[in-house]
């Protein structure tokens, strides 16, 4: 058995620390139990309210949803670090001044939340204000003076750009590598044969071990995070390359991320979450709402893993057997997804990706759906369509879309029922605590509606 007792080395504002890691353990546990820093506050404990928001490595994340293996060799600044800096009193300030300030419990996170963007994009519109804190709930002021007070603030920072380097932070130097946190596939691998359980990203895996359900039976988990070669995005022969624990964020903003997907991938939960939440995690989690997962599936993406054997190159709809269910062996670890780049996605026209959802962010999907096509003067040249969280896996019908192609753009509305009745066949909604079955269902058949009126 790999020996687990070892220290976790980090630095939590500006100070080199260490501890014995307990790899099922949240980040917010060991800033709150262990290092007594309470400005960092859980409220929900799963990653939608940001009161637990810190930053790592200077990117916002929820320290709800972080385990700690990932932290080491990492640097994490709380509100009780920031608030040493210039940059803190001038946000704080605008908050008061706002009357942003209420019962306080939200606070810290929002401060931390307006830090991160203004350090990015230090004239943001309102658009991106509302985007750069979707994360962060206030159940006191409401949100108009809290917006108020990022504005404010831009505008002091924008005039004194040279107080965002004092929140520069750096990981510590000198320290050993930790068995549980391997730099290489292989190193992952013997991991994986000794019965330990990766973990990318973990925001959901932490959620479901907070609540009490267990990722691993015998807790021995380990990070994948800090495993370069997981970490790239790349095209090759007309397919791009995702690796499985590169961050979404990261995915997002590169030039390389295809548009449909860069639209499904942003909406997924809020910016602490997809700054840590990976591709990987969710391909893997296998479950029908999963964001990105339908238009993986109109991409004709592969899931690429290796293991003792050697590599596996697998088709994602063969790959996903059902919700949490997946063709990949305890042995085996997924090394990157890849998915194909259409003339129509490469355009950036004649596509589009939907999502229905109690609210704009942090929420799973009702119902998502992802579609493209290609018309010329006449017809129906290419079409696919996937619909998620209407049955146990994504549908997507190779049938129907084949039913599509070579249709005349001038049969098209008389032939839209008919499709819609097939479709319609094809969806098992559920009812659960998101929705029910009546719902899901009609709302599906209005998302592939939309679809063929934009086509024609």
């Amino acid at each position: 058995m790999i020996n687990r007792i070892k220290n976790i080395c980090c630095s939590i504002d500006g100070c080199k620390v260490s501890f014995v890691p307990h790899p099922e353990q949240r980040l917010l546990d060991l800033l709150r139990q262990e290092k007594g820093i309470t400005g960092v506050r859980e409220g929900c404990g799963e990653g939608e309210c940001g009161s637990c928001s810190v930053l790592l490595n200077n990117r916002l994340v929820n320290a709800c949803c972080v385990p700690v293996l990932h932290v080491h060799g990492c640097s994490i600044t709380t509100i009780e670090g920031f608030s040493k800096t210039a940059a803190f009193h001038i946000i704080a300030d605008a908050f008061a001044r706002a009357g942003a300030v209420q019962c306080g419990f939200c606070t810290p996170g929002f401060i931390l939340a307006t830090a991160a963007l203004l350090r990015e994009n230090q004239q943001p519109t309102d658009e991106e204000i509302r985007a750069g804190l979707s994360g962060n709930l206030c159940r006191c002021t409401g949100y108009t003076q809290i917006i108020h007070a990022v504005q404010a603030a831009a505008g002091t920072l924008s005039s004194v750009p040279e107080v965002w380097k004092e929140t520069d932070t750096h990981p510590p130097t000198n320290i050993s590598p930790h068995p549980l946190v391997p730099r290489t596939v292989d190193d992952s691998i013997a991991l994986l044969q000794a019965g330990y359980t990766p973990v990318a990203g973990g925001t959901d895996l932490i959620i479901r071990q907070h609540a009490g359900r267990p990722v691993s039976a015998n807790g021995n988990l380990f990070s994948c995070m800090h495993i370069a070669e997981l970490q790239t995005i790349y095209r090759k022969e007309g397919r791009t390359y995702v690796g499985s624990a590169m961050p979404l964020a990261d995915i997002i903003a590169s030039p390389d991320c295809t548009p449909i997907l860069r639209e499904a991938l942003s909406c997924i939960a809020a910016p602490g979450i997809r700054n840590i939440a990976t591709l990987g995690g969710n391909v893997c989690n296998a479950s029908p709402a999963a964001d990105g997962l339908p238009v993986l599936y109109i991409l004709n993406a592969m899931v690429h893993v290796v293991g003792p054997s050697g590599q596996r190159d697998i088709p994602l709809a063969k790959y996903i057997q059902g919700p949490g269910t997946t063709l990949l062996d305890p042995t085996e670890i997924v090394t990157c997804i890849s998915y194909e780049e259409p003339d129509t996605v490469q355009r950036n026209s004649n596509w589009m990706f939907r999502k229905v959802g109690a609210r704009a962010v942090n929420a799973l999907a009702k119902v998502n759906c992802a579609a493209l096509w290609e018309v010329d003067t006449e017809m129906v040249t290419d079409f696919r369509l996937a619909i998620g969280a209407c049955a146990p896996t994504v549908i997507r019908s190779h049938d129907i879309e084949q039913s599509v192609i070579g249709t005349r753009l001038v049969d098209l509305p008389t032939s839209v029922d008919h499709w819609l009745g097939l479709y319609s066949e094809l969806l098992s909604p559920l009812t659960d605590q998101r929705s029910t079955a009546e719902y899901r269902l009609h709302t599906a058949l209005a998302l592939i509606r939309i679809v063929f009126v934009a086509m024609g």
